[in-house]
Order: structure tokens, then C-alpha cells, then sequence
């Protein structure tokens, strides 16, 4: 019983009978797990713990094979993770590779809109720090229209919030042509992360993270709803086998969980970390203009 019990799926047991020197000799020789410890096995219930046998001989998967099944266009062949073609991999293996490829693709598209968006809006925040800068020791009651004449130069988004900035001043010009300037609204009104920074309140980039992560759910369901529906209950000697696949294989279906929920994480780590760095200048600015 135990050569069954312990022998790997589909693999031979051998029974041997001998006669050697007027002694009968029965062997039984199984492929399976080897004994740990021969001199243990006729201790009183003596049992060796690793009895955790996988797919057609292997005991296990290796955390390098459980990470490599993650990606696309693998499958579990002879007990061992491969790569295969597409007119190679089983039904639900083809609907998780078609659901992580459209995964990745929502998440380099995405993303890369992303980043264009935060370097424009860098770009666009040091022009800003830049001039004002410029401006910090200077008179800017004397050099006020200077200062605006090179901000609306700069940048057409610029030019049309200092416009907005500009009508909140309050501004009296004395006799030698020099400005007294007080601001009735406080500068972050004006520029501010609504303004400033492009893909902030997108509704396009908020809802990413909840589309990759409900993606990669629909994928695991409709992979295991296929694994059902071709489960073969009218044989009850197949039923068996057929359940031994499907929970087997169970867990490679929850890969497009894994690449949906593990995307909207990073997607969300890279947008709040663009948007922290931005925001940090944007304080910067704003001081400069309270201060000037």
C-alpha cells in the first residue's frame, strides 16, 4: 500500500519474486520519494513528513517555477513550466495569456501616457521656478511687467493662470512708476495641482488601478469557469482524473489576479510618486510669489 500510496502519478511499481539459496525473495520496487532513513522505517509509527507529490513526478514547484508560470505563454508540461506556442496551450492557458497580454498593455499604455504627462508638467512648473527666481532680489515693484511680459512668453498655460493671478492683485502705481502690489488671494488658489499638473483628476488615471485589478479577476473566473465546464462527470472513472487536472491547475488560473492586482499597485505607486514630486515644487512656487 505504501508503493502506491507514494509512488509519483502514472509511474511503474515492480513486484519481484526470486529464489536464491533455497530462500524466496520478494521485492517491490516503486518510482516515488526515496527513504530518508532506512535504519528508521521499522521504528513503531514511523512516518517520513515529505509526502507532498506533485504532477507526474515532480514533489514540488520551485518558487523559480511558481514565479515563471506567472507569465504569459507558459504552460505545465511533463511536470516541468515551459514556454509553449500559441497553438500549443490549453483553452484556459490561452484565455490567461490573452487577459496578462491585455493587462500589459493597459499598464505600458497607460503608464507611458503617464510619465508624458508628469515631464510636461515638470517642464513647465521649472519654467515657472525659473523666472521667478530670476525676479527674487529684484524690485518687483519696478519690475513687475517685466516679470509678467517674460511669464506669458514662457508658456501658454502660464500666461493664462498668472493672467487669472494677475486680476486678484491689488496694484497702485506711484509717481515714479513703481508698482505697490498686494495680493487679495493667496497664490495656491491659482497655482495649484488642479492647475499645474495635467493628469491630476482624470478620471482616466483614477480608474486604472480598479480596471487592472477587476481585468485580472474576470480572467481567473472565466479561466476556471472553462476548467468546469469541461470537467467529464458522466464517467464516474474519468470524473476522478478530471478533478485531479482541474485542482491541479486551479491555481494557475488566479495568475491574471495576480498580474491585475500586482499592476494596479504599481501603476498607483508611480502615479502618487510623480504627483508627490511635483507637489513639492509647486510648495516652492508658491512661497516664492507669497514672499515677493
Amino acid at each position: 500500500s505504501n508503493a502506491i500510496k507514494y509512488s509519483f502519478e502514472d509511474s511503474n511499481i515492480d513486484i519481484i519474486l526470486g529464489f536464491t539459496d533455497n530462500i524466496y525473495k520478494l521485492e517491490i520496487k516503486n518510482e516515488g520519494i526515496k527513504i530518508a532513513d532506512t535504519k528508521a522505517i521499522f521504528n513503531a509509527y514511523y512516518q517520513q513528513k515529505d509526502k507532498n507529490i506533485g504532477l507526474k513526478g515532480k514533489i514540488y514547484m520551485t518558487l523559480g517555477e511558481l514565479l515563471f508560470k506567472l507569465l504569459p505563454f507558459t504552460s505545465i508540461d511533463d511536470g516541468t513550466v515551459k514556454f509553449l506556442g500559441w497553438g500549443l496551450l490549453s483553452d484556459s492557458d490561452k484565455i490567461i495569456t490573452s487577459i496578462e497580454m491585455f493587462l500589459f498593455f493597459i499598464f505600458i499604455y497607460t503608464t507611458t501616457k503617464l510619465i508624458k504627462s508628469w515631464i510636461n508638467d515638470k517642464k513647465q512648473i521649472n519654467i515657472l521656478s525659473s523666472i521667478l527666481t530670476k525676479y527674487k532680489d529684484k524690485d518687483i515693484g519696478l519690475e513687475y511687467n517685466n516679470l509678467v511680459a517674460e511669464i506669458e512668453k514662457s508658456d501658454k498655460n502660464l500666461k493664462h493662470i498668472w493672467n487669472e493671478f494677475n486680476e486678484s492683485l491689488i496694484k497702485k502705481e506711484t509717481l515714479d512708476g513703481k508698482y505697490i502690489i498686494r495680493n487679495s488671494i493667496d497664490s495656491e488658489y491659482f497655482f495649484n495641482k488642479d492647475t499645474m499638473i495635467s493628469h491630476v483628476g482624470l478620471k482616466l488615471y483614477s480608474a486604472i488601478p480598479g480596471i487592472l485589478l477587476g481585468i485580472g479577476l474576470l480572467g481567473t473566473f472565466f479561466g476556471l469557469y472553462v476548467a468546469l465546464v469541461q470537467l467529464n462527470v458522466s464517467d464516474a472513472n474519468q470524473l476522478s482524473e478530471s478533478i485531479k487536472i482541474l485542482i491541479n491547475m486551479a491555481g494557475v488560473k488566479f495568475a491574471a489576479s495576480i498580474w491585475g492586482l500586482g499592476l494596479s499597485i504599481v501603476f498607483t505607486s508611480i502615479d502618487k510618486f510623480l504627483e508627490f514630486n511635483l507637489d513639492r515644487k509647486l510648495e516652492l512656487i508658491q512661497k516664492q510669489i507669497n514672499e515677493m
